[in-house]
Parts: structure tokens; sequence; C-alpha cells
């Protein structure tokens, strides 16, 4: 499962407006020289600091926006300090990011969208209960009625989700003890190379070409983990084809069940019998946040659920709880871009010598 229900929570580097050192009605400054000096040097850094944010240069924003935040207070203080949040978030940096919110709060205490990215950064880094708590505080501030709508969504989904879903010991070398507690299957030598076939989506609104190049990474990103035990070749039509990718718009079709949070959907069908191979396997890739704000996707984003969907359809049943693992149950800028290594030892402690049937085979449906 990955968080995109909520997909303006995913990336959120809006740059606050910056405020022009503070002058008095009458023109002279409201401040000394020395204060004044340090507004328009907080307010200069911050600047530069906005210009390689927009220009995708986040990390070297960082120290830029550190300067600035070390000359507070000044009439910016709130915004570098939020901005700043924003920055260690998307760097997958959350903790941190909950410092600089918590700063920026002490600037404007009843700032909705302050509180709306302490929940959001909360929620990153996989701490449900703290992401809950400070989701509900936000609502309770002044927010836009579009943001109010998402974060009522993300409220419901993360109270019915959220406890169930986070499960296992995050410390733990592998996750392997969740992935057993599905029924365990895998691909059979016999069946590799795993023949893939990714459908067009030329026409689903959001789709982009780069999203197929994403998949194709995921998978060589998967096979690598591996080391060498798993192959897969890319087929140009469906016949022949073991794993079938297919593109939507449309979020009811990757809902695994009413408020469900994926944003991608596997179906993977099963052999008979006492130790179960995968037979074949599809995967339904949403290309716009489910939440319906038509927000376009970033590539990183599609890579991230191309990893986890195919996580699940090598047999990676169930969800990690730990963020920094592309098996968590939800898309946060912690999750890495390739499989992490608690990621690979359970993907080979799945496909070693003998990986124990917990339970008997069953009809294979999504692996949720």
């Amino acid at each position: 499962m990955r968080l995109r229900a909520i997909g303006f929570v995913a990336a959120c580097l809006a740059v606050a407006a910056m405020a022009p050192p503070v002058v008095a009605a009458d023109g002279r400054a409201a401040a000394s020289k020395s204060q004044r000096e340090r507004d328009h040097e907080a307010y200069r850094l911050a600047g530069e600091a906005r210009r390689l944010v927009e220009a995708k240069k986040p990390a070297e924003a960082v120290p830029l926006l550190e300067q600035a935040a070390a000359l507070d207070p000044t009439p910016n203080s709130y915004a570098i300090h939020v901005n700043l949040g924003n920055v260690r978030a998307q760097l997958g940096e959350p903790d941190k990011a909950v410092d600089e919110y918590r700063i920026g709060l002490r600037f404007r205490p009843n700032d909705g969208p302050a509180m709306l990215y302490m929940a959001m950064a909360y929620q990153d880094a996989g701490k449900i209960p703290a992401a809950i708590t400070w989701y509900e505080k936000a609502l309770k501030a002044s927010l836009p009625a579009a943001s109010r709508e998402r974060v009522t969504m993300a409220l419901k989904l993360l109270k019915k989700s959220g406890g169930d879903l986070v499960q296992g010991d995050a410390a733990a070398p592998d996750y392997f003890a969740v992935v057993a507690e599905h029924p365990l299957s895998r691909w059979a030598d016999s069946s590799l190379p795993i023949k893939v076939y990714i459908g067009p989506g030329g026409s689903v609104s959001g789709f982009r070409e780069s999203y197929r190049q994403a998949f194709r990474d995921a998978m060589a990103a998967w096979m690598a983990a591996s080391g060498g035990r798993l192959s897969w070749q890319e087929v140009e039509g469906k016949e022949g084809a073991t794993l079938e990718v297919s593109w939507t718009s449309d979020p009811s079709l990757v809902a695994v069940n009413a408020g469900s949070m994926e944003s991608g959907r596997t179906v993977v069908t099963t052999t008979k019998g006492a130790s179960p191979t995968i037979k074949e396997a599809s995967v339904t890739m949403c290309t716009v946040p489910l939440d319906g704000s038509r927000d376009p996707l970033s590539d990183e984003s599609m890579m991230r659920t191309c990893l986890h969907e195919i996580g699940h359809a090598l047999g990676l049943r169930g969800h990690s709880p730990n963020h920094r693992d592309v098996m968590f149950f939800m898309r946060t800028n912690a999750c890495p871009l390739a499989p992490s290594a608690r990621d690979t030892a359970t993907l080979l402690k799945l496909y070693g010598d003998d990986p124990a049937t917990t339970r008997p085979p069953e009809a294979a449906g999504p692996p949720n």
C-alpha cells in the first residue's frame, strides 16, 4: 500500500512567501540597525534558498535556510523554519522536519498549514498516532476548503487502516515474519524470466511515458536485489506475458476495499498444492492522486509505487513496518528508490531453498 490517497501530502515543497523587513508607517526602520541588517540577511538567504528549491536543488537550500534560521527572530522566522521543514521532508528526513515545524509554530502557534505539515512529517516517519493527532489539530485551525477535504480523508484512512497495517519489528534485519502471515508463494525457476507486458497509457488521464520507464527501472532494481535468483524480459504483447501492467485514472479500480489507500493494485494467481508457485500477476497503476486533486505525480512518486507493487508481484505479501523500506504500507519521501537492505533480505528469504508455507494455498487476490 502506498500513500497516494492524499497526494498533496507526498512532497510538499511550496515555499511560503517571505516578508520584507518590517518598516514603520512613516518609512523609518522599525528596529535597530543591527536588527535591520539581520532581517535583511535572513530575507536574502531565504530568497536564495527558494530559488534553489524551485531549481529542484533542495539539498543545496538546506545550509542557506539554516543560516537564515540562525538569525532568529526576524519577520520571516516562521516561513524560514517551515520551509526548512518542507525541504527536510523532501529529502526523506521527517524527524528533522518535525523539529523545524515545531519551531515555526512557536512564531505562529495556531497556524493550520504548519500543523498540516507536521502531520505529514509524522506520517512520513510512520508515526501514525502522532500524524492523526496533528491532522486533527490542523482541522481545528484555518485551512483552505480543499485541504480540509483531503485532511478529512487522510484521517479516515489512517484511523481505519493504520493500526492494522503497522505490524512487525521495524528494527529487525527483515520482515519475513510479516510476509509469512500470508500464504507464501514465489516464482518457480521454470517460470523465469518473468515475461512483462507494460501496456500503453496514452489515453489515460495523468499518464506520462516516463511512468513506463519507471516500471522498467523498478523491475531491474528488484532483479538486482535478488542476486541473480530472478530475471525478467519485456514482451511486446499480452500474449505470453506472465506479468501484465496497466494504467488507470480511476481510483476505484485500485481500491482493494472501501477506504483503501492503494495507488496500485496487484493480483497474483498461484498454482495449487503444498508449495504454490506464482503462475501470473497483474498490476494496475493509478496515474493520479486518489483524493481527486488531479495533481501530477512525479516520476519519483511513480517509481516508489512501482517498486512497492512489484514487491507484491514477486510474492512479498503484507507490508513492512519500517518507513525506509519500499514495502512500507504507504509511500513516503523517506521510502528509497531501490529495495532496502531489509527488502532485499526478505526477498532472499522467500526465494531461499525451502520457504515454509504457513497456511494452505488459497485463490490469490490483492496482496493487501
